[in-house]
């Protein structure tokens, strides 16, 4: 079980660093632990949006704006730790509907990212950014750790090696990271030639699109 310091010690390992962070929220104080607690969460927030992990799925129930939005419909803003809309639902539709399209579409307003479509009532299952670093498989940290050296490898190595350095990080993190996805998605079975009431996350993002 890993925690964000971890992490980034395994990130600074990978670029041979003494990786002795003991902190970053807040930062213990040492130059490493301001670049972790600068980059760490941005390489999370990368991470999570590139994929449906099931291990940082949310559901939660959105409360509408009252000013309805230019042209109609119904605005929702979004929970505050959302990186990415997976499904919206109506309050009284449960996945088993699923399969039921209904059209929607992220936008502004009032200055707020919010979910915008023709009901009047949302439920979202997301991805949040606030899943504890305990809960993240071991290959999910591998991955992550590459990409966090990624973007360290600049303030750690400055010049052209840290640039090369930053580049090498990252061809790893895609390769790990693909990994680490098809290991997710094993978690998820269906049996062919028939639908499961419950389904999970699978998403076709095609369908997705303005109401």
């Amino acid at each position: 079980m890993a925690s964000d310091v971890d992490i980034c010690n395994l990130a600074l390992a990978r670029l041979g660093d003494e990786a002795n962070v003991t902190s970053i929220s807040p930062a213990d104080g040492g130059m490493q632990a301001e670049h972790c607690a600068r980059f760490y969460p941005l390489a999370l927030s990368q991470i999570l949006g590139a994929y449906p992990w099931r291990f940082a799925i949310k559901r939660q129930t959105l409360a509408r704006l009252a000013a309805e939005p230019v042209g109609g419909g119904y605005a929702f803003p979004l929970p505050s730790d959302c990186v990415t809309v997976l499904e919206a639902h109506v309050d009284d539709e449960g996945l088993t509907e699923h399969f039921m399209r209904t059209l929607w579409t992220i936008e502004q307003q009032d200055s707020r990212a919010c979910l915008v479509w023709k009901h009047d009532t949302c439920w979202i299952r997301y991805t949040s950014a606030k899943t504890p670093a305990s809960l993240f498989p071991s290959d999910f940290v591998d991955a992550l750790a590459w990409l966090l050296a990624s973007h360290l490898a600049g303030p750690v190595m400055p010049g052209a090696t840290g640039v090369q350095v930053s580049q090498s990080m990252r061809e790893i993190y895609e390769a790990t990271v693909q990994r680490a996805m098809a290991n997710d998605a094993r978690q998820l079975r269906l049996h062919e030639g028939r639908r499961e009431d419950f389904l999970g996350d699978y998403w076709d993002r095609g369908q997705h699109d303005y109401f």
